[in-house]
């Protein structure tokens, strides 16, 4: 991977403001719903938004972008992951997230992004809203070929999900349980898997042999190359937070990624 030139922190600032700041919107919302007495229809939409910030500050992570420190990026996708799918662990959302760049715009089995773009136009808004159960559905069947702490933290977190849910339904506050959690995350996963799935990758197929700048770049173009000299092609948005994150890893590497591929080769 070549360098990008772009230096990052042992802990990125921005990023753990935007994590405080959306816990704080949440504690804010969650307190004018059960405190205040507000109407949800206020304050779905600031959990929802919880939601949405989270998983920038999730991607992050994911990308070792959140700081220079290993344990910076580990710590804090675990606690952003819960505001975007409780009943996955952070890892598991990083092997799963990792596979769409690495088969970006292929088929849903390779590319598990794809479901939100591969299917019929009536589909897509149901996609969209189940972005993250597809996420399951594909991480499943490797279960046996992931990392046992992997497996562990995700099976644990699924289970205590359902606990809580059958836990507010015996208990008779599922309604709020709803209207804090369930409801506005749904909204937010739909929001997210339109906004940067099916957006910057819908009716593109795969045909660049790294995958990196298969998506839309919504940038001002290039100024126009210079008669007889062949213009680079430019790296997306997308690519260069790859690049960035790639880079920053000790090693040149995410997390796991030289794991990856030694069980890629072995597979």
């Amino acid at each position: 991977m070549p360098d990008p030139g772009i230096p990052v922190p042992r802990a990125a600032t921005p990023t753990l403001l935007l994590y405080v700041g959306s816990l704080a919107l949440w504690g804010l919302a969650t307190w004018l719903l059960l405190g205040a007495g507000v109407t949800p229809w206020l304050t779905v939409p600031m959990h929802a938004a919880v939601s949405f910030l989270m998983f920038t500050v999730l991607h992050e992570a994911t990308h070792h972008a959140a700081g220079r420190l290993t344990w910076v990026n580990e710590l804090f996708g675990r606690l952003a992951q819960p505001f975007v799918a409780g009943f996955a662990s952070f890892p598991a959302f990083r092997h799963i997230h990792i596979e769409h760049h690495r088969n970006t715009n292929e088929s849903r089995d390779v590319d598990p992004d794809a479901w939100t773009t591969h299917g019929p136009t009536w589909q897509l808004p149901l996609r969209w809203m189940t972005q993250d159960f597809y996420y399951a559905w594909f991480w499943a069947p490797r279960i046996r070929r992931r990392p046992r702490a992997e497996v562990v933290e995700t099976v644990a977190l699924a289970a205590a999900t359902v606990g809580v849910v059958g836990w507010a339904l015996v208990g008779g506050w599922f309604w709020q349980l709803a209207v804090i959690y369930l409801i506005p995350q749904r909204i937010g996963i739909t929001v997210l898997a339109w906004w940067f799935d099916w957006l910057p990758h819908h009716g593109l197929t795969a045909h660049h042999p790294d995958n990196l700048t298969n998506g839309r770049d919504s940038r001002p173009p290039s100024p126009a190359p210079t008669r007889g000299v062949e213009p680079a092609r430019r790296p997306s948005t997308a690519s260069l937070h790859v690049l960035a994150a790639t880079n920053a890893a000790p090693g040149g590497m995410p997390p796991g990624a030289r794991g990856e591929q030694r069980r890629k080769r072995r597979n």
